[in-house]
This record gives structure tokens, sequence and C-alpha cells, in this order.
């Protein structure tokens, strides 16, 4: 089948969705279960109780920023529900976070540019109005 003469804007449509989604989904921390949200909210937690201490420094404050910015890479997700299930206390939670963020397998966050990596096109082949 020949493409529609609008194909191109259809692309661009969908890519405008999509960034705009994306761009949304930051700052959504998720159902109260998700390990994003309970990460999060122990870590808020901690760094209320320790408040002007030696103990709260800018990385745990980056981490509880990032959390709420960005979603979580999958192993990231499966490693900290993981180890809230196990009953990890918050200074190990904090650790174990600052580790995947060190390794940049914390979050859909693009390190070196603090943004989300743009969508790619894989293939635009059947795209239709509906």
């Amino acid at each position: 089948m020949a493409r529609l003469d609008i194909h191109h804007e259809l692309i661009k449509k969908g890519i405008e969705i999509i960034h705009d989604y994306t761009t949304r989904v930051g700052g959504q921390l998720g159902r109260h279960t998700d390990a994003r949200y309970r990460a999060f909210i122990r870590i808020q937690s901690w760094l209320e109780n320790n408040k002007n201490s030696l103990f709260e420094t800018e990385v745990v404050k980056r981490i509880h920023e990032e959390l709420y910015n960005f979603p979580l890479q999958e192993y990231a997700r499966d490693v900290i529900s993981r180890e809230l299930k196990s009953g990890i206390d918050d200074d190990k939670l904090i650790e174990l976070i600052a580790s995947l963020r060190e390794d940049g397998s914390l979050s859909l966050k693009n390190i070196d540019n603090n943004e989300i990596k743009d969508p790619r096109i894989i293939c635009s082949m059947g795209l239709r109005l509906s």
C-alpha cells in the first residue's frame, strides 16, 4: 500500500504525544505499593528525621529528587522492590539507591544531560488515522 499523503504529519503528531507523555510521567510516583513511591517516602521520612545533621548530604537530596522526577529503570525497580520486601533499613536503602545512581542504572534519565532519552522511531509502516 502506498503511504498516506499526511504520513509525515502523523509521525510528527505521534512523536509529540509520546514526548508530552514522557515529560508528564516525572513527578508521578505511582501507586502506594510501587517501589519508587515506597523508596521516595522512606527517604523523605529519613530526610525529615535527619534534618540539619551531618547525615543529610547532597547525595541523599539528589536521590530524593531523582526518585520524584524520573521513573525507575526496570532493574532498579526490581532490586529496590526485593530489598523493601526483605525489610531493608533506611540507611542501607539509601546506600543501595546511591549505588544504583552512580552506576547509571537508577532512573530513566540521561545522567549526562539531565533529561529523559528522546523516543526513536523504529518503524512507521501501517500508521493510519483512526
